[in-house]
């Protein structure tokens, strides 16, 4: 499941650079930008980019670390504090999902469009909010519940005497 949102999240990465590489072609042959290609870049490709992006790089758990610190950690406590830092993850993106839900909801209720040229329904860039998010929020989950498993763990305490 989480592949195929990272595919969204690589296709609209290419697509975004297909469109901004196109732009810069057209002011710089024709003189004139494409104008609707900033609305589609800012208001859905960046948001799928970046909500997609952030949920398939905490699956991956390739997030920027202090590894002076971590390497002076016991393992056991290392497991606390990675626990601690999921939940408080975990807590963040419930908000924002839930904010990202409510702008998400109103843009629909209301019919809210983006101007311009081409006017796209904003709840269609909205949504992605939310569903990045609750990606963030499952694998957290998941995360807490491997961590306190492993603290947990008879074989820890073994391992210990």
């Amino acid at each position: 499941m989480i592949k195929i949102f990272n595919s969204f999240s690589m296709i609209g990465l290419l697509l975004m650079m297909l469109v901004i590489t196109a732009d810069v072609i057209a002011r710089r042959i024709f003189g004139q930008s494409l104008s609707w290609v900033y609305g589609l870049t800012e208001s859905f490709l960046m948001v799928i980019v970046v909500f997609l992006g952030i949920a398939y790089t905490h699956y991956k758990d390739d997030h920027i670390r202090f590894k002076l610190i971590i390497d002076i950690i016991p393992k056991t406590g290392l497991k606390i504090i990675t626990a601690i830092s999921h939940l408080f993850t975990m807590l963040f993106f419930v908000l924002i999902a839930y904010q990202g839900l409510l702008q998400t909801l109103h843009a629909w209720e209301k019919d809210i469009s983006t101007g311009g040229i081409v006017s796209l329904p904003l709840y269609l860039s909205y949504i992605w909010v939310p569903l990045g998010s609750i990606l963030v929020i499952i694998i957290s989950c998941l995360r807490i519940w491997e961590n306190v498993k492993e603290i947990m763990s008879p074989e820890r305490y073994k391992e210990n005497t």
